[in-house]
């Protein structure tokens, strides 16, 4: 099986090589703790190696931090200026419950 490299060996060797290339994984946490950075240098460091991410980031934290503050930075890191878009996922409420997002809603973001 094919993995995306986080950039943390340690990390990389817990998950046996990485990240599963081509399945939707899901990082959370703690307010705070880095969940927005991490996948945002995995997502650069895969365009530096000529590859596409998708973050969906239910939380806000890539708009409002990564996007704002550190996108000038990784961009000059890492060389690159990719083209950030803000998609609008629109979120359902099921007896009272949110909707999880399909497979197919989220090829077509």
């Amino acid at each position: 099986m094919n993995h995306i490299k986080t950039g943390l060996e340690s990390l990389d060797a817990i998950l046996d090589g990485g990240l599963p290339k081509g399945a939707l994984m899901q990082i959370f946490g703690e307010k705070a703790v880095g969940k927005s950075i991490l996948t945002s240098q995995m997502a650069y460091k895969n365009l530096e190696n000529k590859e596409n991410s998708l973050i969906i980031d239910t939380e806000q934290g890539f708009k409002n931090t990564i996007a704002c503050y550190w996108h000038q930075r990784f961009s000059k890191r890492f060389g690159l200026d990719p083209i950030i878009k803000y998609p609008l996922i629109k979120r359902f409420a099921v007896k009272g419950r949110e909707r999880r997002v399909n497979e197919a809603e989220v090829k077509s973001a």
